[in-house]
């Protein structure tokens, strides 16, 4: 809801494939949809057991996530958005 008030403000979302009202590929789907060019990052510990080949994210980090790893998706995903913005 958030997202769908301001998309601008966001330069990056993360969010979890399993969560209580949408999947977090909903979830990217309607970001993607209202503004394609914000990064989405989704988490999981069950990535083996779904197929997320066709998920509308630009990254997928398996749980737990440590802060090294953090940093590196964001090095990889962040400049996407820097571009698209410019």
């Amino acid at each position: 809801r958030e997202f769908r008030d301001a998309p601008q403000s966001f330069a990056l979302v993360v969010t979890d494939l399993l969560m209580p009202d949408l999947s977090g590929v909903d979830v990217a789907r309607a970001i993607k949809e209202a503004r394609a060019d914000c990064p989405v990052v989704l988490t999981t510990g069950y990535a083996a057991e779904h197929d997320l080949s066709n998920a509308p994210v630009d990254a997928i980090v398996d749980k737990p996530v440590p802060a090294d790893q953090w940093a590196r998706v964001f090095r990889e995903t962040l400049p996407k958005a820097v571009k698209a913005a410019v």
